[in-house]
């Protein structure tokens, strides 16, 4: 999960702005228990990694924090100014080119990135995954999106192309398309489909998560 909060001050009664990603980093923990995820790595800044045993309650869990989240959101307190994205993917724990979960984190990373404002994304694998394990499709289908696998292909590529230039401070969207043979109008379009947002827009939100200047 990735929790995006308004932080800013310049008030006294703003002070209270400050508690508001806590509140939802605490908000989620309390959540991914209660579904007996356990946090695959250390927090950082607004992300959040968690693992579960079992597909259907990672799909549960991210639903119910979403729920609880919105809730807040929709409420009259004005610090409640965030925005938070869920990706989930599946896979191995350990490969034998990779660390523990690497490949899975990886992917929902990616995901996470992917995914629209307040939405819940999910891996082809997982919606799979929850099928096989009895889970029944959530009433809230507008707030959560199920990836197709060519969809995921061309998200992989995306971000390779991104991550093999990020000490690259001039990379532009003209030249991430013409890395992947495409022309600019293509990538827009793509991009576009598969996170609502600009080409440049996304390749700033890529390199700010790996902190880099974008």
């Amino acid at each position: 999960a990735n929790i995006q909060g308004n932080t800013d001050i310049s008030r006294p009664d703003e002070y209270k702005n400050l508690r508001v990603p806590g509140e939802a980093k605490r908000l989620i923990v309390s959540a991914v228990l209660k579904y007996k995820g356990r946090f695959a790595a250390p927090m950082r800044d607004d992300n959040i990694v968690a693992v579960f045993d079992a597909s259907i309650d990672a799909v549960q869990c991210a639903m119910e924090i979403q729920r609880e989240l919105l809730t807040r959101l929709s409420d009259e307190d004005d610090a409640w100014n965030i925005v938070f994205r869920i990706g989930l993917s599946a896979g191995q724990p350990l490969t034998e080119t990779s660390d523990f979960f690497e490949e899975a984190l990886r992917l929902a990373h990616r995901i996470c990135n992917i995914a629209g404002e307040n939405q819940v994304l999910l891996s082809s694998l997982i919606h799979e995954l929850c099928q096989g394990e009895g889970g029944t499709e959530p009433k809230e289908k507008f707030l959560l999106r199920i990836l197709r696998p060519d969809e995921e292909g061309t998200i992989a590529k995306l971000f390779n192309a991104i991550e093999s230039h990020l000490q690259d401070e001039a990379m532009t969207a003209d030249r991430l398309a013409s890395n992947l043979n495409m022309t600019v109008q293509d990538l827009e379009t793509t991009v576009k489909s598969l996170t609502g947002r600009s080409a440049e827009d996304f390749l700033k939100t890529v390199r700010r998560e790996k902190r880099l200047p974008a």
